[in-house]
């Protein structure tokens, strides 16, 4: 695997990679607004993506992570997602949670990862929310 650094960004941000996982601009726009985004680096291109949200019930949130065709097949989805976890559990949050399209390879992701599917959350026809406790 490359050794890609993963680091919180305050500018620029890779908004092309993040509509891969979100088509609407306004909606990652929002999700930047309220929330935090770490970005993966291959020496200067960023290669990866993910944005972590604080929700009121004490858990965050990841509202998109991608990662560039150019970096898959080389375990940075699953370094971001590590990431995000840890910093997740180092900052006092007891659980982490994503919501996905019910059907999307996401959702395998994410449940191979550890995440469980979250009946208590109500979401959209089409989604399912899933956590982590941390």
């Amino acid at each position: 695997m490359n050794a890609f650094e993963i680091k919180e960004i305050f500018q620029n941000y890779p908004i092309g990679l993040l509509l891969k996982g979100q088509s609407d601009v306004k909606k990652i726009e929002k999700s930047l607004n309220k929330g935090h985004c770490f970005a993966a680096f291959d020496g200067e291109n960023v290669v990866g993506a993910y944005v972590l949200r604080d929700m009121k019930d004490g858990s965050v949130e990841i509202l998109n992570i991608v990662v560039a065709e150019s970096a898959r097949g080389k375990g940075l989805g699953k370094a971001l997602l590590d990431d995000a976890r840890d910093r997740a559990g180092n900052d006092g949050y007891g659980e982490l949670a994503v919501t996905v399209e019910t059907d999307a390879a996401a959702r395998k992701f994410f449940e191979q990862n550890g995440f469980t599917v979250d009946a208590d959350v109500e979401t959209a026809d089409g989604f399912t929310c899933l956590s982590l406790p941390l």
